[in-house]
């Protein structure tokens, strides 16, 4: 609710008198301004060629245009004011409460078909790969989360093993599969190990388990110097709901190690709560540059309306913050967010992971924003080849891309991103085959895929 309410202000500041010129009809009284962010669903006439775009919900109003979603479909786009005739309110009534879109709307037989042949792809990874115990652990755990009892086994038998990493391996996969029992003495042990990185991955299982009996031990390695233990340990208190390390979160966001102010972002929102929204806009003017970009972010993403105006009006328009704040406005629908991406996209690039990560990201906040083109762009890193590279070079490349593109795959949500993950499940690499089938498996089934998300915001 105190998001809904920060969400629906943010707009009733923002937006000009340009938008309460579209006549809106089928109920009396109505603005825009409560219509957008609720159920509601309306038919946009455009002027013209009074072409008529029924069954839209609106989900956001910018300063010249307002955004809309087909809850059916799950396709966004926006409309310019200036372009809009009629806005036709359908059922006669407005709608109160926030709209959610529907994630469990039916597959398609193409689709079911499509999943089909994604589980057995990683069966068969499953079965016949014995020297790669990494793989076979992810595919394991793929056609677990599908109620195959062989590799439930695999898992749980790997879980009981002495051998502390490959304990919490199987533990932390188990956990994306959909199980949720947990060794609470391995935990004790882990997290006392002389072993640093066994410590963080503890901390890792023990976050999304929400293993509360570790909290003591994650308390104090919140506060370590090296990022490799507090890190994880601040992402796994917040999951955890513990709200005694959010000052031990705030310091560390602003900090100069990165990987712990990512990991403080993400805790932070996590959290929320109007005690965190309070204390980071008193952060705001002390802070410049990337620290004050991650607290307008987390302000963003807490619904807040300071965040808001600030991502569009002040992030957005510095050069070097335009692409992060691309990447969260343009899901929205945001225009100038959106054309910002379609710029980046339009450069020329290097072949490196992190340039792919940042093009992957950028095409799928566009796909999100409703330009179904920029599919194309995910597509052409997907047939990314290396011939003049050797092996492991060439087959890290390529795993590495598939990897990348599922994660952006996952976060979409858009079932018709199915189709470019099915060339990748003939890959020649184990890796890239379960990659691409757990996209695809994901899209169809949102328990998984909310796990899987999690696990994608523990890295």
């Amino acid at each position: 609710m105190q998001k809904t309410i920060m969400f629906v202000f943010a707009i009733a500041i923002a937006v000009p008198a340009l938008c309460q010129d579209i006549p809106i009809t089928g109920v009396s009284g109505a603005n825009l301004t409560e219509i957008a962010g609720t159920p509601t669903l309306v038919t946009i006439v455009v002027k013209g060629r009074d072409a008529e775009d029924p069954n839209l919900q609106i989900t956001d109003l910018g300063s010249n245009y307002l955004s809309v979603l087909n809850p059916e479909t799950g396709d966004r786009h926006a409309y310019l004011f200036t372009d809009v005739k009629e806005i036709r309110v359908q059922g006669g009534k407005l709608e109160a409460k926030p709209f959610k879109m529907d994630a469990e709307r039916s597959l398609t037989p193409s689709q079911q078909q499509l999943v089909s042949r994604a589980i057995r792809q990683v069966a068969e990874v499953f079965e016949q790969e014995n020297k790669n115990q990494p793989a076979k652990m992810n595919a394991a755990m793929v056609i677990a989360s599908q109620g195959d009892e062989e590799g439930l086994k695999y898992l749980q038998d790997l879980a009981r093993q002495n051998d502390l990493e490959t304990a919490l391996g199987a533990y932390y996969r188990l956990y994306i599969a959909g199980h949720n029992a947990l060794d609470s003495e391995l935990i004790e042990r882990a997290l006392t190990s002389g072993d640093r990185q066994i410590r963080g991955t503890a901390a890792r299982v023990a976050g999304l388990y929400r293993e509360r009996t570790a909290e003591p031990a994650l308390l104090r390695m919140v506060k370590d110097r090296a990022a490799d233990l507090s890190a994880p340990s601040a992402l796994a208190l917040a999951r955890m709901g513990n709200r005694e390390a959010i000052p031990a979160m705030l310091d560390m966001l602003t900090g100069l190690n990165e990987e712990k102010a990512k990991a403080a972002a993400k805790a932070l929102v996590i959290l929320g709560g109007d005690d965190v929204i309070e204390s980071l806009q008193e952060m705001l003017d002390t802070q410049s540059g990337l620290s004050r970009y991650r607290i307008i972010e987390i302000l963003y993403l807490l619904g807040d309306a300071k965040g808001k105006e600030l991502m569009k009006q002040e992030a957005l328009q510095i050069p070097t913050l335009r692409v992060d704040a691309g990447l969260r406005l343009a899901p929205e629908g945001d225009l100038d967010a959106m054309e910002a991406l379609r710029e980046r996209l339009s450069e020329r690039y290097d072949v490196q992971l992190d340039v792919i990560r940042m093009r992957a990201r950028a095409a799928g906040a566009l796909i999100m924003g409703g330009d179904r083109t920029r599919i194309a762009d995910l597509q052409e890193l997907l047939r990314l080849d290396f011939p003049d590279l050797k092996e492991p070079a060439a087959g890290n490349f390529v795993k590495g891309i598939a990897s990348i593109v599922t994660e952006v795959v996952v976060e979409t949500n858009v079932r018709s991103l199915m189709d470019i993950m099915q060339p990748v499940l003939l890959s020649p690499y184990p890796e890239a085959r379960i990659s691409a089938a757990s996209a695809i498996i994901a899209l169809g089934d949102s328990a998984l895929r909310d796990r899987m998300r999690e696990h994608f915001q523990s890295n």
